[in-house]
């Protein structure tokens, strides 16, 4: 193996050095019996499924809001992956709340205080599809209040660099903090009460049940989610995906680690992952997998917000709950994508020293590889694709 990457990786390439391996992890990569896969951006490409649907949930919603048409690629995708660069952003719900926060959020202050002023109290008891309409009147309000309320748009991108650069990987709570002492606190509550969040019950909360409704598309939602689409009726977003792994992948991994398990901790419902991975699905141990939205739904109603802290990435609850099986694993890898995914298997590490992490430069490979790298990330690669060249490489090394 011969270093084309200054310390302390090592570049498998030649190239492109878009395969890193850290120089002190190729003995425990040697002993590594077990991989876990994260699905979304390493075994789905859902650049044009889940990020397409959160610039369109943002656009739709910001459209009614302030009473002007906004398009959906108006929402930068550079916006997106800052904010989940931060470690916070693992549910996509939270990254369209966070992102009509900061674009409403530089509102004239007059619109503001006639938001803030307005009582909530008749929307939180308004059925869903009459809170649309409620964002209508919210519309009139601020362009009672602003000249151009479009402008809140137009430096989105600048205004969430400028947050991320400024918050820790506590998501929206961050977000909250530094927004809130600049709009006010009861700018805030507002908003959060317009948009019915942090509620996260499709169905009842207008962001998560239009963001549903644009990924599944009216006839998925019901076979897959089981409720009829209320908002938003279209053919689902989810259809555009596709899978990354070459047919040859996975069975390289088989061969190259014999004794391996592999399992899926994934913040996609199991339902979900069957039916995009299709066949694949047989390929991971359902002993060794997590699908946190099917395990926060099956905790009971009173107990899903203390669910939702302590099943969601970051938490290293997932990696930890799925190495309990595998107790006469030497190592554990786990494959992601996203800061929350380096966090939750750093986290998993503290208790568990096991596992390792290797990153999967996706979405946007410059700012993934300095994230990774700055991290200590034991592997850095472009695709899932790569991975059988990393173990086949790291048996040569010496």
């Amino acid at each position: 193996m011969t270093s084309q990457w200054d310390e302390p990786y090592t570049s498998l390439d030649n190239s492109d050095n878009t395969i890193l391996v850290n120089r002190k992890s190729p003995e425990r990569l040697r002993l590594v019996d077990a991989i876990i896969f994260d699905c979304d951006g390493v075994l789905v490409d859902v650049r044009k499924s889940y990020d397409t649907t959160i610039q369109e949930t943002v656009a739709i919603l910001l459209s009614r809001t302030v009473g002007e048409k906004i398009l959906a690629e108006e929402v930068s995708r550079k916006a997106i992956y800052a904010l989940r660069a931060t470690g916070g952003f693992n549910n996509d719900w939270d990254t369209v709340y966070a992102l009509l926060l900061t674009a409403l959020g530089t509102l004239p202050s007059k619109s503001l205080e006639a938001l803030a002023n307005r009582s909530q109290e008749e929307v939180r008891n308004r059925p869903l599809p009459d809170c649309l309409e409620e964002l209508d009147a919210t519309a009139s309000l601020i362009r009672a209040n602003a000249q151009n309320p479009k402008e809140s748009i137009r430096h989105l991108e600048t205004n969430i660099l400028s947050l991320t650069a400024t918050i820790d990987s506590t998501g929206t709570s961050a977000v909250e903090n530094v927004l809130g002492s600049r709009i006010g606190v009861d700018t805030i509550v507002a908003l959060r009460q317009l948009f019915k969040y942090p509620e996260k019950d499709p169905g009842n909360s207008l962001i998560p049940t239009i963001f549903d409704e644009i990924y599944y598309g009216e006839k998925l939602l019901q076979e897959i989610v089981g409720r009829p689409a209320r908002l938003h009726q279209t053919k689902g977003l989810i259809e555009q995906e596709c899978l990354i792994p070459m047919p040859t992948t996975l069975s390289r991994l088989k061969s190259l680690i014999p004794s391996a398990t592999f399992g899926l901790v994934t913040g996609r419902p199991a339902a979900a992952a069957r039916f995009r991975l299709g066949p694949m699905m047989d390929f991971f141990d359902h002993k060794v997998s997590f699908f946190i939205p099917d395990e926060i739904n099956a905790v009971a109603q009173n107990q899903k917000q203390d669910a939702i802290k302590r099943f969601s990435k970051p938490s290293a609850y997932p990696l930890l709950n799925v190495s309990k099986e595998l107790l006469g694993a030497r190592h554990i890898l786990y494959v992601g994508d996203s800061m929350e995914d380096l966090l939750m298997c750093q986290r998993a590490s503290l208790e568990d020293p096991r596992f390792l992490f290797a990153g999967v430069m996706s979405f946007d490979p410059e700012l993934q590889r300095n994230m990774f790298i700055q991290q200590g990330a034991d592997i850095l690669i472009r695709s899932i694709n790569d991975l059988p060249t990393v173990f086949e490489e790291v048996r040569r090394y010496n």
